[in-house]
């Protein structure tokens, strides 16, 4: 979009060993094998394979050295001796990037789950000149002239989700290299509608921003928010997310400034265009069903009846007749 700070995706498709089909200049991130790797390692499915993320001056050699120490197992083949350095003698910049993959199989220090990865990107601009700041860190792209109407609305990373086999592992994992902590344990970890139950944790960073003014808040980037679940029952979006897919990012959040605006432009584009992406109309069943126990529980336990049963079975009742 207009804001140079606002999300940015980058979409790519393997065709050949290199994504850019270049022979001349090659970067690691532009390697097909990645990509061939990913959809092996989930049922060929499409989704996100990696997570980029900027980093301060000075930073991306203490996060190697953590994961050396560590996680080694984590450090992806191209990253087992140290940074990824790429020199641009034109503007007298050098970025490095840092590639480890996000998860274990299971347990914390057992064998890496290659499918998803954790990028790391800084760039070293000391004494650098005519840069620009508004094109994408990664080395290898080219920007492209682009202008935006008036309708389109800019959108910034809220929170990224996470379905893994091991919750604790993952939380001790980025406690351990990036420093995250929780944030927010939702009902003390337990998630539960219907007979679809996970547990669920957000980390994330310590960031010290600080603002009352709405645009300021929707712009920043500083905090991070990593939600990570796991399935304790095999029901549910998240039990059949692992068992036909695999561990990996099972979705993404952004900020806009208008949300009924934003809902509102992309229906309007897609029934005028016949393109554009549409809203997930999901069955209940999705996330199990509710019975009159269930419910008289409340969530407390089998053996602490919260709500009456004729009280309970009315709003099933009155529920069912509204569809």
């Amino acid at each position: 979009t207009h804001d140079p700070v606002a999300d940015e995706f980058n979409v790519e498709a393997a065709g050949g060993d290199r994504i850019n089909g270049s022979t001349k200049d090659y970067y690691e991130h532009f390697n097909a094998a990645a990509i061939k790797q990913f959809y092996s390692l989930h049922a060929n499915r499409q989704g996100i394979a990696t997570l980029a993320f900027q980093v301060s001056s000075g930073a991306i050699e203490a996060l190697y050295n953590r994961y050396k120490k560590k996680h080694p197992k984590l450090l992806t083949e191209e990253c087992q001796h140290g940074v990824i350095q790429y020199p641009n003698s034109q503007t007298k910049t050098t970025t490095k990037v840092l590639e480890v993959y996000a998860y274990y199989q299971d347990e914390k220090g057992g064998d890496a789950d290659c499918g998803t990865r954790l990028r790391f990107i800084q760039m070293d601009d000391e004494g650098a000149i005519d840069i620009d700041r508004s094109s994408c860190l990664l080395p290898g792209f080219e920007p492209v002239q682009a202008t935006y109407d008036d309708t389109c609305f800019p959108a910034y990373f809220d929170h990224w989700v996470s379905n893994v086999v091991n919750r604790e592992g993952f939380i001790e994992t980025l406690e351990e290299t990036l420093g995250f902590t929780p944030k927010v344990d939702f009902n003390a970890g337990v998630v539960a509608a219907g007979e679809a139950q996970i547990e669920s944790t957000v980390t994330g960073n310590d960031s010290s921003f600080s603002a009352l003014q709405k645009e300021f808040v929707l712009r920043d980037q500083s905090q991070v928010y990593l939600p990570i679940n796991n399935a304790i029952t095999e029901v549910g979006h998240v039990h059949g997310f692992l068992e036909e897919v695999g561990q990996g990012i099972q979705h993404i959040a952004s900020r806009v400034d208008d949300l009924a605006a934003f809902v509102q432009r992309g229906n309007d584009f897609r029934r005028i265009t016949g393109e554009g992406f549409t809203f997930l109309k999901i069955p209940r069943s999705y996330y199990g069903v509710l019975t009159v126990n269930q419910l008289r529980q409340c969530g407390q336990g089998e053996n602490q009846m919260v709500l009456s049963l004729s009280c309970a079975s009315s709003v099933i009742d009155a529920c069912g007749k509204s569809g």
